[in-house]
């Protein structure tokens, strides 16, 4: 019905907040990923390049 599943969307706003935080450049990649709930930081590494085509210690220095 909404084109994705419940895990898919809460996925999508915890990669989307920590992609704002990151822009932010309040915070390093580990604390942002903690801060959104991924504990491990390669896949959330991983997870946000699939998502936004960059590495999120790019986005800190953009």
């Amino acid at each position: 019905m909404f084109g994705t599943t419940v895990f898919g969307y809460v996925r999508t706003l915890r990669i989307n907040e920590a992609h704002s935080l990151l822009e932010q450049g309040k915070v390093n990649v580990s604390e942002a990923a903690g801060m959104v709930g991924y504990h491990n930081v390669s896949h959330f590494s991983l997870l946000f390049r699939k998502t936004f085509g960059c590495i999120p210690s790019e986005v800190c220095k953009s």
